[in-house]
């Protein structure tokens, strides 16, 4: 069990120029094409077998945009590692098990394809920031995921969980979200901790009033009790969309420690 505080400092971010950006379709669904950015290491090829990190953006699961994983990819490519950061469908077209069942599927075209992309299949871990942190962690612990999609070879659930203020689905939250007469229980990773449940590490605001610093800490406390290897990272003065100075980068260096501690880097 451990638990971290940082107070910020400003550091300047890496040169422009370090990453490679591409963007392929995951999933086509509804007509629509669900598509993945993938930012890569500068000189990244297909035999790098280099760890990934798999961004679910935030947004209520009614809006947001792939893009805000950006601020991190530039540093986690600077230290080999691949970002993708994955479009999802929103509660105006989609219900929540729907949305869900995107996050699942992008997990499973990453590890899927993963030798195409240079990534190593056992070394995903899924990053998400508010409801992307509950996409996130619903695609690692949730038992309503375990039907099979299109990469029915592939796993659903990633390796290692990172999640920023995650957000919880509750009746009060996502029951308008819900298919009808489900429970939300079925669709909410804190009721279903397990040891299933991957290596996590929580980042969190102190001054978040969207997520509470003690909602966040109350999650690692089940998340130990259950015995899940779980870290929390508290950023001091710190708000919901880590848009503090220095705050992405703060977020960025325990991603890499993240990946550092799981043997994911040298």
């Amino acid at each position: 069990m451990r638990i971290l505080i940082s107070l910020l400092v400003f550091l300047f971010p890496f040169a422009a120029g370090s990453a490679e950006y591409t963007v392929q379709t995951y999933r086509s669904v509804d007509d629509r094409d669900l598509q993945v950015h993938i930012v890569s290491p500068d000189g990244h090829s297909a035999n790098a077998r280099a760890p990934a990190v798999l961004f679910f953006h935030g947004g209520g699961w009614r809006r947001g945009s792939p893009e805000t994983g950006f601020r991190y990819a530039e540093t986690l490519a600077e230290h080999g590692i691949v970002t993708l950061a994955a479009e999802y469908r929103f509660t105006e077209v989609a219900t929540l098990d729907e949305i869900i069942a995107d996050a699942a599927s992008a997990v499973r075209w990453t590890r899927e394809r993963a030798r195409r992309l240079g990534i190593h299949p056992g070394r995903i871990i899924a990053l998400g920031h508010s409801a992307g942190g509950h996409l996130a962690a619903s695609a690692a612990v949730l038992s309503i995921l375990d039907e099979a999609d299109a990469y029915a070879q592939a796993s659903p659930r990633p390796n290692a969980l990172a999640l920023l203020a995650p957000y919880a689905a509750t009746r009060e939250t996502a029951g308008q979200y819900l298919p009808p007469g489900a429970d939300i229980a079925d669709y909410e990773p804190r009721e279903n901790i397990g040891r299933r449940v991957p290596p996590t590490l929580i980042i969190q605001g102190t001054a978040d009033t969207v997520v509470s610093a003690a909602d966040s800490s109350a999650y690692h406390e089940a998340l130990v009790a259950a015995g899940v290897d779980s870290t929390l990272h508290l950023l001091e003065n710190v708000g919901h969309g880590f848009q503090e100075d220095g705050a992405s980068s703060a977020v960025s260096e325990q991603l890499v420690e993240f990946a550092r501690y799981l043997g994911y880097l040298d």
